[in-house]
């Protein structure tokens, strides 16, 4: 026996005509589908729907939805309209359809579920938002993006090919360089060892530059290569690589304990070895280096941190210094190619971190980069 309708409610005095006026007067397209009958087919369809369709009424009723859709209309939104009137749910999704004359447009869709007396499921009512515009923004932004992508994709490829081959016709000059200034220095007047002098530099600062580049494309092209890794090893081997760095200035780098994360360890080296070799170069001649390498846990992820008494970053420079080619120093200062953060920005990002730098001038730096916990 089915439940009395509740005559108290103030809804109950609202007529059939008056509930629709109230959906030819809203602004917003609205159809409504018996959900007793097969396939479901529309049995009202206010102005407004006709409106944005270009159908006349008569065209619509007793149609499926549909009929409004095309080959290219997204599967998924399908599936959720789908599950949500098999369950008798309410749903929201972005869905692409057309309109009588071939136009795409976007609807921003609402179904809900109508009720009898009884508490039985007997149509849907489907509110709508036409969001062409927004869904046509966002579309024409994920084709720029991923032109975007792949142009760099195309740029780092490049770079990776010139300077793989640029290697050994720079590999060669360096040679003859050296031959020359042990055979024929001696020969030379002051002018022809100065000479000599700023081409083997050149050829020197060269090769250094083109081995960047090179570390730089095979981050940005290298296969995941994630695993367990006890980031106390990967310290210890980079601290080795700066063994003779470490010897020379004296420096003093103690490495708290450190997590096990999976991670690329090749290039977790190269991050750190970049790191502490910073901390060690922009130090002031008479003061020793003094650096730290500490870890800690987040909900998410850890934050390593390398600190130092270095000579310290202005803040105005903090996002500058991890762009490709950007010096804050002269060669004749320090020795570099202004590559070395952006490889250790590059290698977070991979990971699915980030790096940021905190610093006064004369009062050393703390570089922070966070690393996820799981992948």
């Amino acid at each position: 026996m089915s439940e009395a309708l509740d005559t108290t409610h103030p809804l109950n005095n609202i007529s059939v005509e008056t509930l629709k006026s109230t959906f030819e007067a809203s602004r917003g397209p609205l159809i409504i589908t018996d959900n007793s009958l097969p396939d479901n087919p529309i049995v009202y369809a206010n102005q407004a729907f006709c409106d944005l369709t270009g159908y006349e009424m008569a065209e619509v009723i007793g149609k499926n939805c549909r009929f409004l859709q095309g080959h290219d209309t997204e599967a998924a939104a399908i599936t959720i309209l789908r599950k949500a009137v098999k369950k008798g749910d309410h749903a929201r999704t972005v869905i692409k359809n057309y309109t009588k004359d071939g136009r795409e447009f976007y609807n921003d869709l609402l179904i809900s579920p109508i009720k009898n007396a009884a508490g039985t499921i007997t149509h849907f009512m489907g509110m709508q938002l036409d969001v062409t515009e927004r869904a046509l923004a966002e579309h024409r932004l994920l084709e720029k993006t991923r032109e975007l992508e792949e142009f760099n994709g195309e740029l780092e490829q490049f770079t990776f090919a010139a300077s793989h081959d640029l290697q050994e016709p720079l590999r060669m000059i360096a040679s003859y360089l050296q031959l020359l200034d042990k055979r024929y220095a001696h020969t030379l007047d002051e002018d022809g060892r100065t000479f000599l002098g700023f081409a083997t530099e050149g050829a020197e600062r060269m090769q250094a530059l083109i081995y960047d580049l090179l570390t730089l494309s095979r981050i940005s092209n290298a296969d995941d290569r994630y695993r367990l890794s006890d980031m106390n090893e990967v310290a210890r081997r980079a601290l080795e690589n700066l063994k003779i760095s470490i010897r020379e200035t004296g420096a003093e780098v103690t490495v708290a304990p450190l997590p096990t994360l999976p991670v690329d360890p090749s290039q977790m080296i190269q991050l750190l070895q970049n790191l502490v070799g910073n901390a060690i170069k922009y130090t002031q001649k008479s003061i020793k280096p003094v650096i730290s390498i500490t870890a800690k846990r987040g909900r998410d992820a850890y934050t390593f941190e390398v600190t130092d008494n270095g000579i310290g970053i202005d803040k105005q420079h903090f996002e500058r210094i991890f762009v490709v080619f950007q010096r804050l120093h002269t060669r004749s200062e320090y020795s570099g190619t202004g590559i070395g953060l952006a490889i250790c920005s590059r290698i977070v990002e991979r990971h699915g971190g980030r790096i940021w730098v905190e610093s006064e001038p004369g009062k050393g730096s703390t570089f922070k980069f966070s690393i996820p916990i799981k992948r």
